[in-house]
């Protein structure tokens, strides 16, 4: 079994659902802690000003991630739906982006994960990606007390699930202890993953948006654009 672990990220960028597919077994890990440079409650869309970070403000952060929960205080949803609206309201496939999309971020959500894993689950299923995912808070609690951190702890889960091959993005190389999954008779596999160049919003072509950027842009076609292999595009080293 092919298996790949990741934070809960918000929206994702086109990468996380090209490793998704790769994969037998998606695992989400959502007890991991907070970080505040990092993309679990925030991530760049294309606006007519030029990049802008979609943020969702959540309250506790030296809680795990999986305690989060956007701050009830702020109508972050309607902000983060006007700039979407004043940014691809022009888009082809505007109208089936937004069908789904504004109810997702007009919910008031007890917490981030279920904001996080709901989006993620949307947009697996258009572009018809049928990897099952599992979370790590909702391992069994024995499980959980023992594993350690970093590297060793994905090399902990991959054994605990039985996996053969870890796949890894290849901005893991220096975090990766590949002795050790060597060690555990795992392969270590680093995903080579090429950003599809497609037609955006404005004026040359900017990489590393949110999949909304995408799906606004070229709809159905979406899909093949991610996953066929002889599309134009560039080479990216994201984890």
């Amino acid at each position: 079994m092919r298996i790949a672990i990741h934070q809960p990220n918000y929206l994702p960028w086109c990468g996380y659902f090209y490793k998704m597919r790769q994969v037998d077994l998606f695992v989400i890990l959502d007890d991991c802690s907070f970080t505040k440079s990092g993309v679990t409650h925030r991530v760049h869309i294309r606006t007519p000003q030029g990049l802008c970070w979609l943020t969702v403000p959540v309250g506790k952060r030296e809680v795990p991630i999986s305690g989060l929960s956007p701050d009830p205080s702020q109508d972050w949803g309607t902000r983060q739906w006007n700039i979407i609206k004043n940014s691809y309201s022009k888009a082809v496939f505007w109208s089936e982006v937004a069908l789904w999309l504004k109810p997702l971020l007009t919910t008031r959500w007890q917490t981030l994960v279920d904001l996080n894993i709901e989006a993620i689950r949307e947009v697996a299923g258009l572009l018809e990606i049928a990897t099952p995912i599992l979370r790590t808070s909702e391992f069994p609690e024995g499980i959980k007390r023992t594993l350690g951190s970093g590297s060793a702890r994905n090399l902990e889960i991959c054994q605990y699930l039985g996996a053969k091959t870890y796949v890894s993005g290849q901005a893991a190389r220096d975090y990766n202890d590949e002795q050790a999954f060597a060690s555990a008779g795992i392969s270590l596999e680093y995903l080579r993953f090429k950003h599809p160049i497609y037609p955006q919003t404005g004026e040359g072509f900017i990489p590393g948006l949110s999949i909304i950027d995408l799906l606004f842009n070229c709809g159905p076609k979406s899909k093949q654009l991610l996953f066929d292999s002889s599309v134009e595009s560039v080479e990216m080293e994201k984890a």
